[in-house]
């Protein structure tokens, strides 16, 4: 909001300098670039600001982009090879309701990945290359905020992110 204020209020003390008589003409005359140049500079930095703080699906993902490694905050791990399988590791253990589970209530799993277009891809632990049944497909979606992208799990359409399931590169 800042970044919208500054700016309109800079833009209206110039409007003000150019109507008064009694200043030099120099300075009114001067007050109408820098008014303007205010303005737009705040319009800028507001937009920068805007992009790096909003959270927005990432339409340039392809399945070559979400390849590789991914982690989160708390340690888990999670490997899209380019073969189409998965390997998830120390993730929260709702993701998946079978597999390893460890003393912190984490799980590792494995199995096949796809990219289904737009923003989302799907791991798919019930065709698991071993043909173990390891529980529902999870829906990920990519996203970005800023210049950085990362991956999340979405459990729920009206949120953005379940906790805990952030993965970043």
């Amino acid at each position: 909001m800042l970044a919208v204020f500054w700016p309109v209020q800079a833009a209206v003390l110039a409007g003000y300098a150019v109507t008064r008589r009694s200043l030099p003409l120099a300075l009114r005359v001067l007050a109408v670039p820098a008014g303007v140049a205010v303005l737009i500079a705040g319009g800028t930095w507001d937009r920068r600001a805007q992009d790096d703080s909003h959270v927005r699906r990432d339409g340039s993902a392809t399945a070559a982009t979400v390849t590789g490694d991914w982690h989160t905050a708390s340690g888990g791990r999670l490997h899209l090879g380019a073969d189409g399988r998965f390997r998830a590791t120390r993730v929260p253990h709702g993701l998946f309701p079978t597999g390893t589970v460890h003393a912190d209530n984490t799980v590792d799993a494995h199995g096949l990945w796809s990219y289904s277009g737009g923003f989302f891809f799907t791991l798919d632990p019930s065709l698991d290359p071993e043909g173990v049944w390891a529980g529902a497909d999870l829906r990920l979606e990519t996203l970005r905020a800023g210049g950085t992208p990362f991956l999340c799990v979405t459990l729920d359409p009206d949120s953005a992110c379940a906790p805990g399931t952030v993965f970043v590169r």
